[in-house]
Formats: structure tokens, sequence, C-alpha cells
């Protein structure tokens, strides 16, 4: 590369960094805590049977706003997954608990800056659950329950968040829904033919900006 190649890409690299820079500097830091309401369950395109169960989660935040417009936003929370599988002779009900960590695009869609879509990645840590499993063996119900072997379990689920919050003076309200890519387990641990499940979730949430 010549001297004046050189010299064109650290002038170029040099206003890139000035103007990120900038954006740092001239952008504000906004802290908040989080509460949710959740329906979630597992994803199978081979089997119906499966349906959403309801939960409560929470977390905190902090966005970084570079401007109006555009700002990014993290989160810690504490939310619920699972599922509830349900036949004329079989049930299981799976209570699962995740730490999730996401990384959230925030864009204001028009001119009112009250309404934004938030869109990014969100990575999910298994922390435990439990399952009850109930059979039904010549008209008598046979109940089980369990815990779920952290072991078995595809840890951290990666996941896709599309959503859209509202803002009020320091109240936020938001929508989302989520879309796990990773299968859940790793082998037949809870059903044999059921072992590739995804994990999906409607969250409403409400936040209070500190």
């Amino acid at each position: 590369m010549t001297r004046s190649a050189h010299f064109t890409w650290l002038s170029v690299a040099v206003i890139i960094l000035f103007g990120i820079g900038n954006m740092v500097m001239a952008g504000t830091i906004h802290l908040g805590l989080k509460g949710s309401y959740n329906r979630s369950a597992y994803y199978d395109p081979t089997d119906s049977h499966w349906k959403n169960i309801r939960g409560y989660g929470g977390g905190v935040y902090a966005a970084y706003a570079f401007n109006d417009s555009v700002a990014i936003r993290s989160e810690w929370n504490y939310l619920p997954r699972g599922s509830h599988y349900t036949t004329s002779n079989f049930d299981i009900i799976v209570n699962a608990q995740y730490l999730e960590w996401t990384l959230l695009g925030s864009l204001v869609p028009s001119d009112n800056t009250s309404l934004r879509v938030l869109i990014g990645p969100g990575f999910e840590f298994f922390n435990g659950g439990d399952y009850q499993t109930s059979t039904n063996i010549t008209g008598k119900t046979v109940t089980v329950s369990d815990q779920i072997d952290k072991s078995r379990v595809n840890s951290p689920d990666i996941s896709f968040i599309l959503g859209v919050e509202y803002s009020r003076h320091h109240l936020i309200f938001d929508l989302r829904y989520t879309w796990g890519f990773i299968t859940v387990y790793k082998d037949n641990q809870l059903l044999e033919n059921n072992a590739d499940v995804r994990n999906r979730a409607l969250e409403m949430g409400i936040g209070f900006e500190l």
C-alpha cells in the first residue's frame, strides 16, 4: 500500500473515530427497572400440542441514547420459560427459569419520540426448573414431578427480539416477541418425539426510568 493510501485510510479512521466520539459525548445514559408478564411456549413445527404458560419476570436496564432517534439498550432480566403439552392421555407442564441479557437497538420510526421500535439479540442462560407429567393409565391419573437436568439443556439460548415501547414521563410500556433459535434440550429428556423444541415468548412489560 502506498503512502498516500495509508494516509487516506488513516484519515478515514480518524474521521470515523471522531464522529463516534462526538456521538458518545453528546449522548445520554438512562437507567431503569422493569417488570413483565410473559406467555411462553415451546415451538415444534411437527407437533401442535405444545401450549403456552404464564409467568412473571423482572430486571434492570441501561439505555444509551445517541440522539432523540437512536439508542442502544442493554437489559438483565429474570424470565420464566416453558410450555404445556397435552393430549387425551398424557400431560406435561414445564417451568424453567432463565437469566436473559439483551442488546437492543431502540429506534424512533417517526417524529413521535414517545414510540420506539426495539430490535436485537437476546442470550438466555438456563437457571433451573422442573416439570410435571401426568399419565392416564386405565382410568387412573399418575403424576410425577422432577427437576430439569441442567446438563441436558442447551445454554445459552440465542434469540431474536422484536417489539415496541411507549414512554410517558418516567414510565415505559413495552410489548415484545422472542424467537429462540437453539434447540432447548440436547436429547429426548422430556418427550421422546418432542426433543427439537425452541423457546417462543410474548412479553408485556412496564418499566420505571430512574
